[in-house]
């Protein structure tokens, strides 16, 4: 998925803005996207895995 922006303003200064993603970079943001998910993920089965034990533990004593 690239994303393209095209801006073009009628103006005394003709502004214009085309911004279009290479492949390269899309895939890297995708890269960093699926780095992001997996490390949100990891943390919140530490999480819980954390305060299941606590409970587990306070329950033996």
């Amino acid at each position: 998925m690239a994303t393209v922006v095209k801006e073009s303003r009628p103006s005394s200064n003709h502004h214009k803005v085309e911004v279009i993603d290479v492949p390269e970079q899309s895939s890297s943001r995708k890269g960093w996207t699926i780095s992001l998910i997996v490390t949100g993920i990891l943390a919140a089965i530490g999480t819980t895995t954390f305060f299941v034990w606590r409970r587990l533990s306070a329950d033996e004593e």
